[in-house]
C-alpha cells in the first residue's frame, strides 16, 4: 500500500508540476502576448504621429504658398497698374503719382508692400536737369545718390511709403546695385515683373 501511495504522490506531484509549467507558460504567453501587442500599438501610434506631422507640413507649407503667391500678384497687379499711370499720362506729377498711390489703399494688406516707387530713367547727360526738376517739385536737396559718373541712372523719383520708414529712397539709383541693375534690365526686356535675387 505505500507503494501505490507513493506511486499516486508521484502521479499528484508530477500532475502538479505539470500545471504549474503550464500555469507558468500560460502567464509568460500573455506577458508575451500584451508586449506585443504594446509594442504594436506604439508603433501605430508613431505612424499616427508622423502621418499628423507630415499632413501638418503640407498644409502649412501650401498655405504659405498661398499667401505668397497671393502677396506675388497683389504686387504684379500695383505695379502694372502703376504702369498704367504712365502709359495714360502724357506727364505724371507727384500730386498724381500721391493721389493714385492713395488710391491702392495697400496699407490694408498687412505689410505684403511696403513701398511703392517709380523710378525715372536718366541718362548722364540729364542728370542735372533732372536733379533740378525734382527741387524744384519740393524735394529739397534731393540728390542721386550714390554719387559718381555712370552712362545711365533710375533713381527714385515718386515714392510712397505705406509703412513708416527711417530712410528715403528719393534719388537712389537702383542701377547702382548689381542685383537691383539685372532686375530691371529684365523687366525693361521682357514687359514682365522681375524680383531680385
Amino acid at each position: 500500500m505505500n507503494d501505490s501511495l507513493t506511486l499516486g504522490g508521484n502521479a499528484a506531484t508530477q500532475a502538479r508540476e505539470r500545471t504549474s509549467r503550464y500555469d507558468a507558460l500560460a502567464v509568460w504567453l500573455v506577458l508575451a502576448i500584451c508586449l506585443s501587442a504594446t509594442w504594436a500599438l506604439w508603433q501605430a501610434a508613431g505612424r499616427d504621429v508622423a502621418d499628423q506631422q507630415r499632413i501638418a507640413f503640407v498644409n502649412r507649407t501650401l498655405d504659405i504658398e498661398q499667401t505668397l503667391k497671393h502677396q506675388l500678384d497683389l504686387l504684379d497687379s500695383t505695379l502694372y497698374g502703376a504702369a498704367g499711370l504712365f502709359a495714360a499720362s502724357d506727364t505724371v506729377t507727384r500730386a498724381a503719382w500721391e493721389n493714385y498711390t492713395q488710391g491702392l489703399k495697400l496699407g490694408s494688406f498687412r505689410g505684403a508692400i511696403r513701398t511703392l516707387g517709380y523710378g525715372e530713367h536718366v541718362a548722364a547727360q540729364a542728370r542735372h536737369a533732372h536733379v533740378q526738376k525734382a527741387r524744384n517739385e519740393g524735394l529739397a536737396g534731393y540728390a542721386i545718390r550714390p554719387e559718381g559718373e555712370r552712362s545711365e541712372y533710375v533713381p527714385g523719383r515718386y515714392i510712397k511709403y505705406f509703412i513708416e520708414t527711417q530712410g528715403t529712397a528719393h534719388g537712389y539709383d537702383m542701377l547702382s546695385e548689381p542685383r537691383r541693375r539685372v532686375a530691371i534690365f529684365m523687366a525693361r526686356d521682357t514687359g514682365k515683373t522681375a524680383i531680385t535675387k
